[in-house]
């Protein structure tokens, strides 16, 4: 009687502070999680484009090229950021602890951010090289770690989506 749990916070009663600053959020439902899958998969197509830059022949049109991705990457991931912290909200029980959930999230945000540099430094090692002691990487190694980077975008994706439907 006493435990509102799950049922009562976010549809009805909202006895909790906590509760009040979640139920807000429920209210997009599953346009924000089609929102943020469908952005995330923009993010993975813009990916994909970085190792293009190389092909333009002159230095202006690869600066233009350059430009472009970059603009789109960012614009995308801008959009991802944002919505990913909106869906991540609406996921929380009305009474969970605000401050330690947020924090572990964005503990595990900055977590995934050092993993995914040590793995992109990584590949990028393995198709450098030091001809007449200048170091350089190939073109390849951009199109390896731009296609992995893809490949676990859309397979975060395909997680996000399996979700949704929980949500």
């Amino acid at each position: 009687a006493g435990d509102s749990g799950a049922e009562g916070g976010a549809e009805g009663g909202a006895e909790g502070g906590g509760a009040r600053a979640v139920q807000p959020l429920r209210r997009f439902g599953g346009a924000a999680w089609t929102y943020l899958v469908l952005n995330m998969l923009g993010f993975g197509a813009a990916s994909t484009a970085i190792p293009s830059v190389s092909l333009p022949a002159s230095n202006a049109e690869r600066l233009v090229a350059f430009y472009l991705v970059a603009g789109l990457q960012g614009f995308f991931f801008g959009v991802v950021w944002a919505t990913f912290q909106t869906c991540m909200w609406s996921l929380l029980p009305p009474h969970a602890d605000l401050a330690s959930v947020m924090g572990f999230a964005a503990l595990a945000k900055v977590a995934g951010c050092g993993l995914g540099n040590f793995l992109g430094s990584f590949i990028l090692h393995h198709f450098s090289s030091d001809a007449a002691g200048v170091e350089s990487i190939h073109a390849a190694g951009y199109a390896a770690m731009c296609g992995t980077c893809a490949a676990l975008i859309f397979a975060s994706a395909v997680m996000l989506m399996e979700l949704r439907g929980r949500a």
